[in-house]
Order: C-alpha cells, then structure tokens, then sequence
C-alpha cells in the first residue's frame, strides 16, 4: 500500500491542470475510509466499488482469485475530461505494482500533448 502515498504527487500535478487521482477499491467504505483519513493522510479519494461494476466495465477482475471471488487487478489508468481511456497499464501479475513516477511520466506526456 506504500505506493498508494505515491501517487500524492500524481495528484499535485493533475491538479494543476484540473485534474484528480481517484483510487477504486473493492473494499467496503469503512476500511478506504481508513486508508484516506487515517492510515495514510492520503490527499486524494478513494472510491468503492463493493458490487464490481466498475472492475467488470474495465475489465480488472483476477480470474483466479477462485470460485465466487472477485478482486481487482491492481491496474493503472489515465482518463481524459470526456472519460475515454488515454493510457492504461494492467499487469500481467496481480502482485506488481507500478511505480508512481512511472504514471508521473505518462501524466507529464499528456500534458504536453494538450
């Protein structure tokens, strides 16, 4: 989860241009409460998709988590102001993570794009 505090800088540069990092958690609010407000001071939201919807629409189900078990692929994704998909990382394991300032990079060449 120490990437999640990473991803703080992400943030501070969408900012400047209007933007946000929103975190999707499959978790129940009360525990992404506690990683926002208590845990980490994170300076972004994270949102709950406890029914899976939105893991399912973007597809970022682990198809062998097991029977009746849907978690999310820890994946990456960059919108734009109309919500269509610029740049997406998903990992071929569900344990990698990617590094923040590899998403910097990718936010820094979008904005000089724009």
């Amino acid at each position: 989860m120490s990437e999640l505090r990473g991803f703080e800088a992400v943030n501070d540069l969408l900012a400047e241009s209007g933007g946000s990092v929103l975190g999707i958690s499959v978790d129940p609010p009360d525990v992404a409460k506690k990683y926002v407000a208590t845990r980490h001071h994170l300076n972004y939201d994270i949102l709950c998709d406890t029914d899976r919807r939105v893991i399912h629409q973007y597809g970022l189900v682990h198809k062998n988590a097991g029977p009746d078990v849907d978690i999310a692929i820890p994946a990456n994704i960059l919108l734009d102001q109309d919500g269509s998909i610029v740049w997406r990382h998903t990992p071929k394991r569900i344990q990698e993570r990617l590094n923040p300032a590899d998403v910097m990079i990718e936010v820094r060449k979008l904005l000089d794009r724009g």
